[in-house]
């Protein structure tokens, strides 16, 4: 699956200003379609406690999808899920780096 830049940069990253979003964009990987439509072998939600990071303003995966997700894992491993929000697109790891690492930190020393 191919990611166009110029079209990917403003759902990716809106909340970023658009030539940083672009640089960004840039360096997305394609995508393996084939991930999209197999059904899953293994997950560990299962198995271990999940934290779900809840993107906000997130336009690849809206809120309500992102929603659902939580829903079905709580559904299928019958366990709560820790889900911490962040006012950020789809990628904080781009616009808001210290934020996410204060928060797998914070998850990783519970």
């Amino acid at each position: 699956m191919h990611n166009d830049p110029v079209l990917m940069a403003p759902f990716v990253c809106n909340d970023l200003p658009f030539a940083q979003a672009y640089q960004n964009a840039l360096q997305l990987p394609h995508h393996s379609a084939i991930s999209f439509h197999s059904p899953v072998t293994q997950a560990s939600y299962k198995d271990i406690p999940s934290t779900y990071i809840f993107c906000e303003r997130d336009l690849i995966i809206a809120p309500d999808v992102q929603q659902r997700f939580i829903e079905t894992i709580k559904e299928v491993s019958g366990k709560e899920v820790d889900v911490k929000r962040l006012d950020t697109g789809h990628c904080p790891n781009w616009s808001r780096p210290e934020e996410l690492v204060g928060l797998l930190e914070e998850v990783a020393l519970a």
